[in-house]
């Protein structure tokens, strides 16, 4: 199962799953480290009712997840007629501190009073495994749970609307020795008080409060953390326990307001529905981004119960579809962050990395650097050059941006000389990377046309920023490389093709496979006249190979596409379903484009979210949810649909 709320400052970024409960906690950046673990139980929440318990994602519950409206703030309603109950959680990361925060309302639906404990669950895997992890009670005006591991700290505490505390706890340990957590003390109704306990270690808090008939009371709940020892968490701990969380929610309502004003002039044009959809397309991609410029993928963990691997890492092409269209509605402090990363993460010869963590790391990869028994990089090439298509989309918004000039001679420079020279002799064409899809190494229509794109964009800022600079070796591999370019032009299927390999011992190869990611490269950079019967051809062959009429509907990513296939058909995407909506938008086929747009609706999550796939037949979420950058395309093509 995906995420369907993410909530986020960041610095820390919250992921409750379908019931509503913690399933990932990122801190202190946004997608690293994950201080809970997918293939476990955490973070849960119960309740006992007149001697009767039940947790909240049980059988008597019904569940229904949403967002505020324009606030990265969720809403978890829970139902329960047995019990006579119904419970609303407001969840939300602060953000002027790092606290994850929860007012828990709690109406009694029935005739007579109801005497109610509510349980709070809680547990962190700090350290490796979590086995150098302490959890222990600290006894106060305002007691509250502490879990550390050096000087990552956690604080868990809460308190009634009548400015109460828990009145019982357990610490224990989670998982080791036969042990299954402190959330199974609660299931009487009692806890142990337990307190203190190391290795892997959880707690929980419960508060007790009795409900009149039909009468609606609150319980705010909250986890401080700190990188920096526990006094910073423990004074914010403080001071939530004698105010409770009323200011922090209504300011962190107030920013995320405030911020998506920037794009009120093109929200402000939308029906409503597209309205709602970009609203929350913008927050869950501000979501995914570090305070530090690092741009996540996805924070969905879910995906390590099946793969070997998360998408919490910074793939720059990622990042860059992510912040174009941020940059278009007048957000750039985002991709300038993002820029400063990419600078901190560029290596000497140039070129961007395939992935990084959020800290700047290079990332993991499956990548190797040999092939046919010679050394090769294992990089996208795409990745650096879509950098420079960034910053040039920052520079017409903001020319007068103080850091632009060192961006452009310590980033842009050796970026655009990299790709100038990273061109085959042979074909004149770029060398050969790793595709789009991360799966096939050749020089691809794709790479080509950004690598394109970025060379003319070069040209242009050199004038402005070093016009004593000779660029004409850019010139040079920009005008040999269009030359060339007809050679992706597959003749017989009348579209241009994948790619081209160039062997070690001098063959050529040719990938005739149709791709969507083709489509989109010439729409988009325009390698070649977007009115070129070549690339009309390469859009037809998108409609008639890749686009299916049937119920299933939507744009796979190329024929006979493997990727979590478990089918007769390959999974369609969401932002090859929005390329062609892009195209449609361009060739004023409306009604086309809206049919599209209605496919993504119908196929999101109830929080409207979109994953990285759906399955042909039954259209079930596959992959992450949310991915920023399905959310990033339907951004795309409502401005494109808006704009003047």
């Amino acid at each position: 199962m995906g995420r369907p709320i993410i909530l986020s400052n960041g610095r820390m970024l919250v992921g409750l799953d379908e019931h509503g409960f913690v399933h990932d906690f990122y801190y202190p950046y946004v997608g690293q480290e994950n201080l809970t673990s997918a293939r476990q139980v955490h973070h849960k929440i119960g309740v006992w009712v007149n001697g009767r318990f039940s947790w909240l994602d049980g059988e008597s519950w019904s569940v229904e997840l949403s967002y505020y409206s324009d606030a990265l703030v969720g809403e978890c309603r829970y139902t329960s007629r047995d019990l006579g109950l119904e419970i609303k959680i407001v969840s939300f990361v602060s953000s002027e501190e790092d606290v994850f925060s929860r007012r828990v309302y709690v109406t009694n639906t029935r005739s007579e009073a109801a005497d109610v404990r509510i349980f709070f669950h809680q547990v962190f895997q700090i350290s490796r495994n979590g086995r150098g992890d302490t959890a222990m009670l600290v006894p106060s005006k305002t007691p509250y749970i502490l879990t550390y591991c050096g000087d990552t700290t956690f604080i868990s505490g809460l308190r009634t609307e009548a400015g109460q505390h828990f009145d019982q706890y357990a610490v224990g340990n989670y998982l080791i020795e036969g042990k299954s957590g402190t959330w199974a003390d609660a299931e009487d109704g009692e806890l142990s008080n337990n307190n203190v306990e190391h290795g892997g270690v959880d707690s929980t808090l419960r508060a007790c409060i009795n409900i009149g008939p039909q009468v609606t009371t609150h319980v705010d709940y909250w986890v401080s953390a700190s990188v920096a020892g526990y006094h910073k968490a423990a004074h914010t701990h403080r001071l939530l326990s004698v105010s409770g969380l009323e200011n922090s929610l209504e300011h962190t309502v107030s920013y995320w307001s405030d911020w998506l004003s920037k794009s009120n002039h093109m929200s402000e044009r939308m029906d409503v529905k597209d309205k709602e959809y970009f609203v929350t397309s913008l927050l869950i991609t501000k979501a995914h981004i570090d305070s530090r410029g690092g741009v996540l993928a996805s924070a969905d963990s879910s995906i390590y119960n099946y793969g070997r691997d998360y998408y919490s890492y910074v793939w720059p092409r990622d990042a860059v579809y992510a912040l174009l269209p941020l940059v278009k509605l007048g957000y750039t402090q985002e991709a300038t962050e993002f820029l400063r990363f990419c600078l901190r993460g560029l290596h000497p010869r140039g070129y961007l990395h395939h992935k990084y963590q959020p800290d700047g790391a290079i990332g993991s990869t499956w990548h190797p650097m040999i092939q046919e028994g010679s050394p090769e990089l294992n990089i996208q090439e795409d990745e650096t050059a879509a950098v420079i298509v960034l910053f040039n989309e920052l520079y017409k918004i903001s020319p007068e941006e103080p850091e632009l000039k060192d961006f452009y001679m310590e980033l842009i420079l050796p970026a655009t000389e990299f790709i100038a020279s990273y061109i085959d002799r042979h074909t004149m064409l770029p060398h050969a990377s790793y595709d789009l899809w991360e799966e096939t190494f050749l020089s691809s229509t794709y790479s080509t046309s950004v690598v394109m794109s970025a060379l003319r964009i070069s040209l242009e800022l050199a004038e402005v920023f070093d016009p004593a600079f000779s660029a004409a070796h850019w010139e040079y591999s920009l005008r040999t490389i269009s030359e060339n370019f007809h050679k992706y032009f597959s003749s017989e299927g009348q579209y241009y093709m994948k790619g081209i390999r160039l062997h070690k011992g001098g063959e050529i190869t040719y990938d005739y496979r149709l791709d969507a990611s083709t489509m989109m490269a010439l729409l988009r950079f325009k390698p070649v006249d977007s009115n070129n019967a070549a690339v009309v051809g390469t859009v037809k062959a998108v409609e008639a190979q890749l686009f299916s009429n049937d119920n299933a509907g939507g744009v796979v990513r190329y024929q006979e596409d493997l990727y979590m296939k478990d089918s007769a058909k390959s999974n369609p995407w969401f932002i090859c379903t929005l390329w062609l909506a892009q195209y449609y938008v361009m060739s004023h086929e409306m009604d086309k484009a809206n049919e599209l747009l209605k496919w993504v609706y119908d196929r999101s999550t109830q929080t409207k979210l979109f994953s990285e796939q759906i399955h042909p037949y039954t259209s079930a979420q596959l992959s992450v949810s949310p991915l920023v950058w399905s959310h990033a395309e339907l951004i795309e093509t409502l401005i494109a649909i808006y704009e003047d």
